[in-house]
């Protein structure tokens, strides 16, 4: 019994010593950077998460600028995202960050409660709503959140969520010719791992009746859906990819948050949606950023409900190709 207290005793102590470790270190940086910078005419963005939580944060810039053209905006994030965060004209100033140690400190400082009340006081802010506390984001979508909370904008100020630049297609043989006959299934996610094999199987057998030609989005030592070809390449070229063709299919990942300001339908899929948890619906639905052409399906763990959905949607949009 003596050695189940002790042990409970040194996980919490642990634990504590890390938080302590983490927000001495965010301290440290809050001050630096606010001394640095000088913080009453410079607000300090931390894009330290994944891209796609990140994004949000960038979308309320243009509409900041016009308010406050006298502040200087310096970003600071992951080296790993440079290419896109750099075509960002409203970006005063870039830090970028490589050392994977840093990252991951920086990641387990900016979740820490805290900081945001901190932070806030200097103008450094993380820009991913989900790690500010549920009193300050229970009942309110990530957009004004976004607009209130970060960047003390009105409510009915523009957002203006990211576009990239358009670049030639070279991952995909005739892609002009056959663009219109595309759909990319992505069923990988940096941030949530991988999706259902089994579903994407059938999902990719179902578009390939329809007479689509079918891609699957993969990076690294990820494979291709069985029946589909692999598509390897740029995140400017699947933004230029996206623009062209009907749909993708995914699992809720960072890859749609890029592809919103796109033409493209999209078909997101949640696996791990908790329907009772509306904190996390309000922050993650893409529908706030775009009207029309987003489907949002929830019960992903029933398979043949889940086909059932995604034929709908493309019956209904008259996505059938003729196959003869």
């Amino acid at each position: 019994m003596l050695r189940h207290v002790a042990k409970i005793v040194h996980r919490f102590l642990h634990r504590k010593k890390i938080e302590l470790c983490d927000f001495c270190f965010g301290m440290r940086v809050v001050y630096s950077l606010a001394w640095k910078y000088d913080y009453k005419n410079n607000i300090i963005l931390l894009i330290t998460c994944n891209m796609g939580d990140s994004l949000y944060g960038l979308s309320c810039l243009d509409a900041y600028k016009q308010k406050n053209p006298k502040m200087s905006v310096t970003i600071i994030g992951k080296e790993e995202h440079r290419s896109i965060l750099e075509t960002y004209s409203q970006i005063d100033k870039f830090v970028f960050i490589s050392d994977k140690s840093d990252v991951n400190m920086f990641m387990r400082f900016i979740r820490l409660k805290r900081f945001w009340k901190i932070g806030k006081k200097y103008n450094i802010f993380q820009t991913n709503p989900w790690y500010w506390g549920k009193e300050i984001c229970q009942d309110r979508d990530v957009i004004s959140l976004l607009q209130t909370q970060l960047f003390n904008l009105d409510s009915n100020d523009i957002i203006t969520y990211p576009r990239l630049p358009l670049v030639q297609v070279d991952a995909i043989k005739n892609f002009e010719r056959d663009c219109n006959y595309i759909v990319v299934l992505n069923p990988y996610s940096y941030s949530r791992g991988t999706g259902n094999d089994e579903l994407f199987k059938k999902i990719c057998a179902i578009l390939r009746k329809m007479g689509y030609i079918v891609y699957t989005n993969v990076v690294a030592d990820q494979t291709a859906i069985e029946g589909s070809f692999e598509l390897r390449c740029s995140v400017f070229e699947l933004y230029s990819i996206a623009m062209k063709i009907p749909y993708i299919i995914s699992i809720r990942s960072g890859i749609l948050d890029l592809l919103v300001n796109t033409s493209i339908k999209i078909i997101a899929l949640y696996e791990e949606f908790d329907v009772n948890d509306e904190l996390f619906k309000n922050l993650y639905t893409l529908k706030g950023w775009r009207k029309g052409n987003i489907h949002e399906i929830f019960s992903v763990n029933n398979t043949e409900n889940t086909l059932f959905e995604i034929k709908e949607i493309l019956e209904y949009d008259n996505g059938i190709v003729n196959s003869n």
